[in-house]
């Protein structure tokens, strides 16, 4: 019979966290210590270990990002519309600030089989291994995917991939502004990687200054398609900076499911 303290504890979770917590621990008492660790503050997908992303299940290890399902919607959108705009073509994807690796590998599952090569980049060491070892699982290792530990707002960083070109750069960059981080909930503040959340500039649009440039340089042109990933109030600040370049054109903005612009998409 289950002990007091135990169902203290169950009834601070939900109903649908419960099952699937229960159904993840192979014991009552490793159930005990997920349960002591969700009334903690501790993510669900951390305690876990994996989190849906479309027919994927991607692993997930504190303190890597993780996959949001904001990020999930744009990404089927991106693989709809690069599938209208290269028919029967082999794509050459690049990912910045990859992560878990969840929006390439979920592009490579939306895609026809074999269409796809992707390189995901990080400046975590922790992130790429686990991009990796979500690659293994999802079968698409390399050279379907590969990955690449490096810093994107490095001066040289175009340099680093010795002249690729690529048909879609995508990225989901750190844009929380300082003025929100400290804000966040403690179960992303606690646990998920700060260097992953926070872009510290007053505006949070650090990286998005560099991206362009990035994607000039890197993305093939014509007919290169872009999406970026942006926070809940910068989407038409973010279309500003790439409309300014002059080197891209059909930005537009695509909301996610709760009516929130959420990506900047355009082309070369």
């Amino acid at each position: 019979m289950a002990s007091t303290a135990f169902k203290n504890l169950a009834k601070k979770v939900s109903l649908q966290e419960l099952k699937w917590l229960r159904d993840s621990a192979p014991n009552q008492q490793a159930l005990h210590n997920m349960l002591v660790r969700r009334v903690a503050g501790e993510p669900l997908q951390y305690i876990l270990g994996n989190t849906p992303f479309g027919p994927l299940t991607i692993k997930t290890r504190p303190p890597t990002l993780i996959p949001r399902p904001e990020t999930e919607d744009w990404t089927y959108k991106l693989a709809r519309f690069v599938s209208q705009t290269f028919p029967s073509k082999q794509l050459n994807i690049l990912d910045l600030c990859t992560g878990t690796g969840c929006i390439p590998l979920l592009l490579s599952a939306l895609l026809p089989p074999g269409s796809v090569r992707s390189l995901g980049i990080d400046i975590s060491e922790l992130a790429c291994q686990l991009a990796l070892e979500n690659a293994a699982e999802a079968g698409f290792s390399h050279p379907v995917f590969r990955v690449q530990q490096n810093d994107i707002l490095s001066p040289d960083f175009s340099k680093t991939l010795q002249e690729q070109t690529f048909d879609v750069i995508t990225c989901n960059p750190p844009y929380i502004p300082p003025s929100e981080y400290h804000s966040l909930p403690a179960c992303v503040k606690d646990y998920e990687d700060r260097d992953a959340l926070l872009a510290d500039s007053p505006d949070g649009l650090l990286f998005y200054r560099a991206l362009p440039s990035i994607f000039k340089a890197l993305l093939r042109a014509p007919d290169g398609v872009f999406a970026v990933e942006v926070g809940h109030k910068q989407g038409e600040a973010v279309a500003k900076l790439f409309k300014d370049a002059r080197s891209f054109h059909s930005i537009e903005l695509w909301n996610d499911p709760w009516d929130i612009p959420r990506t900047v998409i355009g082309r070369t």
